[in-house]
């Protein structure tokens, strides 16, 4: 059998390489911090958690980044939140995908990865 010169392999198959397809996940939340005159090092402390819990690369559950397709859950976001320095409570929590409330689940399509869309942080003061 002959081997095809180099170069013509290449020409006969196209590779095509593209980048990833991201899935902005919104997530709009009202937070309680512990100390009221530390709120704004709170909002900014959940802001980095949820920018770092949402990263394609180094985020998700396990902190070692987001598996194409891998579904995203109200109950995570909720847990990284709640384990923020300085939140007393998480009051309200949701998360929308182009606008649209998702419930408990974001179900992610299987070519899609997650990454952070606008966050939404509202702090209130603990009653």
């Amino acid at each position: 059998m002959a081997k095809a010169p180099p170069g013509d392999v290449a020409q006969a198959h196209r590779i095509r390489v593209i980048g990833p397809s991201y899935l902005p996940i919104d997530v709009a939340a009202t937070l309680a911090p512990k100390d009221v005159t530390e709120a704004g090092k709170v909002e900014q402390a959940a802001r980095d958690a949820l920018e770092k819990f949402l990263h394609p690369l180094y985020g998700g559950p396990a902190g070692r980044g987001w598996s194409l397709g891998r579904n995203v859950f109200l109950s995570d976001v909720a847990s990284v939140l709640g384990d923020t320095a300085g939140v007393d409570f998480v009051s309200e929590l949701s998360l929308s995908v182009n606008g649209v409330l998702q419930g408990e689940e974001v179900i992610v399509p299987h070519d899609q990865i997650v990454v952070a869309g606008e966050l939404k942080l509202n702090l209130t003061v603990a009653v």
